[in-house]
């Protein structure tokens, strides 16, 4: 769990903002700005700072149990114009939302303002953190953990959007180690190696040059001690987490999305949706206009995305317990999907020639199926590399190292092995 890995025990902080206001609702900036404050209860703290523009809107309301015992923490600083931040709390929640500006031009100067950026925080149970930076123009992020009627406990979400201060201060200590954790898990099982320095990523230093804006990220969480992360560093990138099912007790799903190029989810979110326990899921776009999902639905399963190039497609669904699947796409125009229906089953495409398809489906119903399929593009334009393995034991490999073939494997039954190379 990413608090785990931290060793702390409740509040993440950032290290860009030292923190010495609490208890009150400083408002220092120019006029037009608006800062709302609602709190019912014992031991709530807000902190509201807007400094330097106009037209900064926040709004906090916290609310205790009937029992009066709630313990909210809520901190808002917007640097920039036209910022929006709303926090919404019952229980023993910290959310903490961070809007700078985009940098300092001129170290003598005024800094570069950061308009139209809006967050969204609400939470309901006890132990949940979340925290939104946001830096660049026009981005949107969304953290809902736990509802009215599903008090969620002890969630971690986290949402980085843009290059929050230039890539000098800006501090995601915290934040960036458990997500290392995962990335570290994911690619040692797959072998896949991210084309990005992942630290310097999270931590805002920004390698890509990008202008950080348009993005928008979304994270629902139901259930306890679920963790996820959202980055995004480019232009108009649309991600989505999604852990647990209202009113049940899925725990400890690990969830991540790193987007550093343009345009990626355009036709739908890109996205990861897991229901269950321990479900690992981690998506990481360098490239441009990519679509990717993962889904996952059981106990222990492990998916990993990885597209370093454009206009690709990927979609890997597994139904069952401690099922392994990754793609990998390092060229343009490719389309892979993996659907798995079954226990212990492992599934790997890889893509790095261009304008290639492939498909594995691997399904032993109830049972474990420990099948193994494994699909290789290296060359163009292969019109379909297809594996179906229908029952237990079975290994299915192929390899594409030309252009324009055709590739299937169809197994029924148990301990079968088949091989093409083309």
């Amino acid at each position: 769990m990413f608090k785990k890995y931290l060793g702390i025990s409740s509040v993440l902080t950032v290290g860009l903002f030292s923190a010495s206001l609490a208890f009150a609702v400083p408002v220092f900036a120019l006029a037009g700005n608006t800062a709302t404050e609602t709190q019912t209860g014992s031991n709530n703290t807000a902190t509201t700072t807007q400094t330097g523009a106009t037209k900064s809107t926040s709004g906090i309301i916290q609310n205790s149990d009937p029992a009066g015992t709630a313990g909210n923490t809520a901190t808002v600083t917007q640097e920039g114009e036209d910022h929006s931040s709303t926090i919404d709390q019952q229980g023993t929640n910290t959310a903490t939302v961070a809007q700078n500006d985009g940098g300092v031009a001129d170290p003598d100067g005024p800094p570069i303002l950061a308009p139209g950026n809006d967050s969204d925080i609400n939470q309901d149970g006890d132990g949940n953190v979340a925290d939104v930076i946001q830096g660049g123009t026009e981005q949107s992020a969304t953290i809902r953990q736990g509802d009215d009627t599903n008090n969620a406990s002890t969630n971690t979400a986290v949402i980085v959007q843009g290059n929050a201060d230039g890539g000098t201060v800006l501090d995601l200590a915290t934040e960036v180690n458990p997500v290392l954790e995962v990335i570290t898990k994911l690619t040692d099982i797959t072998g896949a190696v991210p084309p990005i320095d992942v630290n310097d990523f999270l931590t805002g230093a920004d390698p890509f040059g990008s202008t950080n804006s348009g993005n928008t990220g979304t994270i629902n969480q139901d259930g306890n001690t679920n963790d996820a992360a959202i980055a995004q560093v480019g232009n108009t990138n649309d991600a989505q987490i999604d852990q647990g099912t209202t009113g049940g007790s899925d725990t400890g799903n690990e969830a991540v999305i790193l987007q550093s190029g343009d345009n990626n989810g355009m036709t739908a979110p890109v996205s990861i949706t897991q229901v269950g326990d321990t479900n690992d899921g981690l998506i990481i776009q360098t490239g441009d206009t990519n679509e990717a999902s993962v889904n996952q639905d059981g106990d222990s399963n492990d998916a990993f995305i990885l597209q370093s190039a454009d206009n690709n497609n990927a979609v890997i669904d597994q139904a069952g317990n401690m099922n392994i699947a990754s793609i990998v796409q390092s060229a343009d125009g490719n389309d892979a999907d993996i659907d798995q229906n079954s226990s212990d089953d492992t599934a790997t495409i890889n893509q790095s020639g261009t304008g290639n398809f492939a498909d594995i489906e691997q399904n032993a119903g109830t049972s474990s199926g420990m099948n193994d399929a494994d699909i290789t593009q290296t060359g163009n334009d292969n019109l379909v590399a297809d594996i179906t393995q229908t029952g237990f034991d079975n290994m299915g490999t192929i390899n594409q190292a030309s252009n324009g073939n055709s590739a299937t494997i169809s197994s029924t039954g148990d301990s079968n092995t088949a091989t093409i190379n083309q």
